[in-house]
């Protein structure tokens, strides 16, 4: 480390990767404690991975990845054609950037296994609580429209409530004219209208039922906390992941 403190998680795990020669990488922080069968678990899954192909890929989060850093296990090819990890240093979201450019420019995969892994230490000196709710928001916003919006002609926000509105509001000026209907399941939001721009006079959009949208959609909702309502609504109509629909909840 520098006189000034520890460089960054970006610096520790590049510099142990250069004189590592696993083909597998394993990450792991050193005030947490790792389950004795985590590998032999995660090697299993990516397997199976190879095997029968992508089976789920609804894992992001608006406040960070589902599956969390310290579990990751992945190929080492992962990592190399990426350049390794960023070193901008401490503060920066450099997990956050990994995963999506992971998804996003090497079309990855990502495969979750269901089972506790780590024992994940939260204290004061976390360097997590270094980084800012709204610089990954930030971050995964600018990829949202590089990588979807910027191709679309129009789409359809899945939520009326505040993560819909909040999406809405911090996207490009561009993209929000691109926003032609609100969906949601609250009855009570149905059939009203949302003016969420600085334009004026300001554009009603309309808030539809969400059987009634029109794909391509943006989901602003976050899975799994809806006792798998969200899963099965985004199931019946038929929709395809990255083609139809993206997740930005």
């Amino acid at each position: 480390p520098e006189a000034n403190g520890p460089e960054g998680p970006g610096v520790a795990r590049n510099s142990a990767a250069k004189i590592s020669n696993g083909e597998y990488f394993a990450l792991q922080d050193v005030d947490d404690e790792m389950h004795s069968d985590r590998m032999a678990l995660q090697f299993k899954a990516l397997e199976e991975l190879r095997k029968n192909g992508e089976e789920d890929t609804r894992v992001l989060t608006s406040h960070g990845p589902t599956i969390a850093m310290p579990t990751w296990f992945f190929h080492r090819s992962v990592y190399e054609r990426q350049g390794g990890l960023s070193e901008i240093g401490r503060g920066f979201p450099e997990d956050q950037l990994f995963l999506l450019r992971h998804i996003y420019e090497f079309s990855g995969i990502i495969k979750r296994v269901s089972a506790p892994l780590v024992l994940y230490r939260f204290h004061e000196e976390c360097m997590s609580l270094g980084v800012s709710e709204k610089s990954i928001w930030t971050m995964r916003l600018d990829y949202l429209e590089k990588h979807y919006l910027s191709r679309w002609k129009s789409f359809t926000i899945w939520s009326a409530g505040k993560q819909g509105r909040r999406l809405f509001r911090d996207l490009a000026t561009a993209s929000q004219e691109k926003v032609i209907a609100f969906c949601d399941v609250d009855e009570k939001k149905i059939e009203t209208c949302i003016k969420e721009t600085t334009k004026r006079p300001k554009p009603k959009i309309p808030i539809i039922h969400f059987s009634q949208a029109v794909p391509p959609l943006v989901i602003a909702l976050k899975t799994d906390l809806h006792e798998g309502g969200l899963e099965k609504n985004i199931d019946s109509l038929g929709l395809l992941e990255g083609v139809d629909y993206v997740h930005f909840g």
